[in-house]
């Protein structure tokens, strides 16, 4: 027998989502004005130190960061429980009006999903994706977790430069369950990615991209958004297919801190979408 919900009850439990929804784009609206700082954290394993240290000085350059504060932690050779302590450093300290930045090169690998996050999702396969190092890898449902305690009216950019980086999001526990996530990812989950002689191949892209001339900036109107950084650094690799993810906003997400209460708006459009695509993900299952 098919359980019939009444009209009425359909209104009323839509309308619950849609109040949940206008709670977020006020809670957001009205946070107190914040000082506009990044927050970078890059984590470099087994060799691809490198890259965290050139990813953070090409971006360090951009012209349009003027005088803002960047507050930065750069480590080498962290396993997965001490890389998910790491992410609280940004929770603890991004606050709204920042832009918090998570960046790992190093190892991936995969492993079984345990908990079936993976099942009528978005992916190719049905494991999990991990980073870390040999013997102390953490999965992306955790590092979705530990990424979730940044303040949620706080953007968050992260990139992965590793194998089966694409499997990072799609999972019903991943990053895409969050609403103010920004996501590159330097291959899909069932595609290696490569290093290179003196960057990784997709770091090495996102290095030029932000570099002399800010190729990256498609617009040309000084500024570069995570959508045009992506896109130039996917538009240069070769041999692998990086993928990205963003919470709704389309990536117009700009590489500098936007003061509130810009941000928040920005965020609160992202969260409405987040919500649009949840119900219509029930409305399959």
């Amino acid at each position: 027998m098919i359980a019939r919900t009444s009209c009425r009850e359909t209104l009323r439990l839509a309308g619950g989502q849609y109040m949940r929804a206008a709670f977020l784009i006020v809670s957001l609206v009205v946070a107190p004005v914040a000082s506009a700082d990044v927050w970078f954290l890059g984590v470099g394993n087994d060799g691809y130190y490198t890259d965290v240290t050139g990813v953070y000085n090409a971006y360090s350059r951009l012209p349009n960061l003027h005088e803002t504060p960047i507050h930065s932690r750069l480590l080498s050779n962290h396993g997965g429980s001490t890389i998910l302590s790491d992410i609280g450093w940004l929770g603890t300290n991004a606050r709204p009006g920042d832009l918090a930045i998570f960046y790992y090169s190093g190892h991936g690998g995969t492993t079984y999903d345990y908990n079936y996050d993976e099942v009528a999702a978005w992916p190719r396969n049905s494991s999990d994706e991990t980073i870390g190092r040999s013997y102390s890898w953490v999965t992306d449902d955790q590092v979705a977790d530990a990424i979730g305690g940044v303040n949620q009216a706080v953007p968050v950019v992260v990139i992965f430069d590793s194998c089966y980086a694409g499997g990072m999001v799609g999972g019903r526990e991943d990053l895409n369950s969050l609403g103010n996530v920004f996501v590159m990812m330097s291959s899909r989950e069932d595609q290696v990615s490569y290093g290179g002689s003196t960057y990784s191949r997709f770091t090495e892209q996102l290095i030029n991209g932000v570099g002399y001339g800010m190729p990256a900036d498609a617009s040309r109107d000084g500024a570069v958004t995570f959508t045009e950084w992506f896109d130039y650094a996917r538009g240069h690799v070769y041999g692998q297919t990086p993928q990205y993810f963003d919470a709704g906003t389309f990536g117009s997400l700009p590489l500098v801190p936007v003061p509130e209460p810009g941000m928040a708006l920005l965020l609160a459009a992202g969260g409405c979408a987040l919500l649009r695509r949840r119900r219509a993900v029930h409305g399959r299952r």
